[in-house]
């Protein structure tokens, strides 16, 4: 009888995680873009995430805003703000959106003061293939 260094757990083990490998290559890779400028372009599938990073010197004297428009090739998943760890580091906001349909849309982000003032806005065209 020729025994085996591994276990029969350990080689089951071994075989679901071969199996889900074809799984985990197929989900679609969150695309980022980092502090466009207008005019930026990006192309995503559909279903793939896709990013926008903004990043905010002084959090206290405004905010990115994403200007909700009629968008029909992605969808908006929302925002999230990651704030700085240290004194002059800058925060970071984050617009996350999904591929949902073939096209191409504009996204428009305003840096808004907090009396409503806009003082630099970014248009970035997405499309979806």
């Amino acid at each position: 009888m020729v025994r085996s260094k591994f276990s029969r757990r350990s080689v089951a083990a071994m075989l679901v995680a071969a199996a889900m490998l074809p799984v985990a290559a197929c989900a679609p890779v969150k695309a980022s873009l980092d502090n466009p400028l207008t005019g930026a372009e990006t192309e995503i599938a559909v279903k793939q995430p896709l990013q926008v990073r903004l990043s905010n010197v002084d959090p206290v004297k405004g905010a990115w805003q994403y200007q909700a428009a009629t968008v029909k090739a992605v969808t908006y998943a929302g925002r999230e703000v990651r704030p700085p760890e240290s004194q002059g580091v800058r925060q970071l906001e984050m617009f996350n959106f999904t591929g949902a349909a073939k096209g191409a849309d504009q996204l428009t982000f305003r840096y808004t003061q907090p009396d409503g003032t806009v003082t630099d806005e970014i248009v970035v065209k997405v499309t979806v293939s």
